[in-house]
C-alpha cells in the first residue's frame, strides 16, 4: 500500500498540471494564434473595381493627363501587395497595381476606349486589434503612376483598325484607404481593403476610388 502511495503522489501533481494547462489552453482567445510577430514579411493578391473622377468634355487636343479622365469611368484592376511588418501592429509594404478604366458611356468611337493606369507605391499601414482573427488597419501611400491612353484608329486605304497608345508621361500619386483582414488560417487571410487616390496632373488634381479583395498569405 505504502508502496501503491508512493508512486500515485508524484503522478497526481502531473496529471493536474497537464490538466489545467489544456484547460488554460482552451480557454485562451483562438486571436493569439493570428498574432503576426514584427520582421514578418507577407505577399498579397487583390482584385479590385475602380472609378475616376471627371465631366465628359471635348476630346483633348495634347496628351496632358488631367484632360483625359474625363473621357473614362470605371473598370477592373489588380494589385500585388508585399508588406514587412516593424512592430506588432505596423508595417511598410510595396503595391504595383495594373487598374483599367472603360470610356463613358454614351462617348462614340471617336474617343479613346481605355484608360490605363500601372502604380508604383510606398505603403505605411497602422493595423487595430492586430491579435486577433479581424484585424483592421488604415494605409497610407505615395509613388508614381503610369497612365496609358488606349485609342482605336483606322487605316486610310483598308479600314483596318489599328490600337494606338498614348503616354502622357509619369507623375505623383498618393493614397489614403482601410481595411479588414480576416484570418482563414495561420498565415493566410482574405484582404478587403478601400483607398482613394489623387493624382498630380494639369490643370487640377484628378482623383480615384477602388474597393478590392484578395488574399494575403505571411510567412510567420
Amino acid at each position: 500500500m505504502k508502496r501503491y502511495d508512493t508512486i500515485s503522489r508524484p503522478v497526481l501533481p502531473s496529471l493536474v498540471a497537464v490538466v489545467a494547462a489544456a484547460v488554460f489552453h482552451l480557454w485562451l482567445p483562438a486571436a493569439l494564434a493570428y498574432e503576426q510577430p514584427r520582421n514578418t514579411i507577407s505577399l498579397g493578391f487583390q482584385l479590385q473595381y475602380g472609378m475616376i473622377n471627371g465631366q465628359t468634355e471635348e476630346l483633348p487636343e495634347d496628351v496632358v493627363f488631367g484632360a483625359w479622365p474625363k473621357l473614362f469611368e470605371s473598370g477592373e484592376g489588380i494589385a500585388i501587395r508585399l508588406k514587412y511588418s516593424t512592430a506588432r501592429n505596423r508595417a511598410f509594404g510595396l503595391s504595383l497595381e495594373d487598374q483599367r478604366y472603360r470610356r463613358k458611356s454614351g462617348l462614340g468611337s471617336a474617343y479613346p476606349k481605355q484608360l490605363q493606369m500601372t502604380l508604383y507605391m510606398l505603403d505605411y499601414y497602422l493595423y487595430f486589434h492586430r491579435p486577433t482573427r479581424t484585424s483592421r488597419y488604415i494605409v497610407f501611400g505615395a509613388g508614381l503612376f503610369r497612365p496609358v491612353i488606349r485609342e482605336i484608329t483606322k487605316e486610310p486605304v483598308s479600314g483596318r483598325e489599328l490600337e494606338q497608345d498614348i503616354f502622357p508621361g509619369e507623375d505623383l500619386v498618393i493614397s489614403v484607404g482601410g481595411g479588414i483582414e480576416y484570418f482563414v488560417g495561420r498565415r493566410a487571410a482574405i484582404d478587403f481593403s478601400i483607398r482613394a487616390y489623387g493624382y498630380r496632373s494639369e490643370p487640377t488634381l484628378t482623383g480615384s476610388g477602388e474597393v478590392a479583395i484578395g488574399l494575403h498569405y505571411y510567412t510567420k
